[in-house]
């Protein structure tokens, strides 16, 4: 009865559950195997360099972006366009309600762009985000390394300046800049 059980659990490959050190390594698909020190060592750079720059994704996709610092200059902060709207334009007549319509119209067209641009950048930066745990799953010590270290300088260079800004900067309203 139970004979038909066991030959296929047999047949199935066990993950590895804790960490271990060694230059063989299954690394997200089975591959992506390194069976050598250089391959090794390739594997552990590529992971590094990935982790890293997701740091300046994730600096791209923050309250403090340069495209959103960038956007919220050409909108103004107050979402009024920046520049006064008759400058824009050159007319006078504005009070009427076509005035308004293409008002509004030139308010948002920019920061629509933006607003998508930030969300595919925040799918991007989130599915890296998410197959790097899975290579960390690997429980490889060096792949967690490398992953950790890569995620650690990249905050360091990307992010570490938002928390030196000083406190009497204008903050960014974002319901201006990402409003669609």
């Amino acid at each position: 009865m139970g004979g038909g059980i066991m030959p296929s659990m047999q047949m199935m490959t066990m993950m590895q559950m804790s960490f271990y050190w060694g230059k063989q390594v299954t690394i997200l698909f089975s591959e992506w195997k390194t069976t050598t020190v250089g391959n090794y060592i390739g594997s552990l750079i590529a992971l590094f360099i990935v982790a890293f720059l997701n740091q300046y994704l994730d600096r791209l996709t923050s309250s403090s972006s340069p495209l959103l610092l960038r956007s919220q200059r050409s909108v103004g902060a107050d979402g009024s366009g920046g520049v006064p709207l008759e400058s824009k334009l050159g007319s006078k007549n504005l009070g009427t309600n076509e005035g308004n319509d293409l008002s509004t119209m030139l308010q948002q067209r920019r920061p629509c762009v933006v607003t998508f641009l930030i969300t595919a950048l925040f799918f991007v930066r989130v599915s890296v985000s998410y197959l790097l745990m899975l290579a960390v799953m690997s429980f490889n010590g060096g792949v967690f390394l490398a992953v950790m270290l890569g995620f650690a300088l990249g905050f360091f260079v990307f992010r570490t300046d938002i928390y030196r800004r000083k406190e009497s900067s204008t903050p960014i309203q974002l319901s201006a800049v990402l409003h669609c």
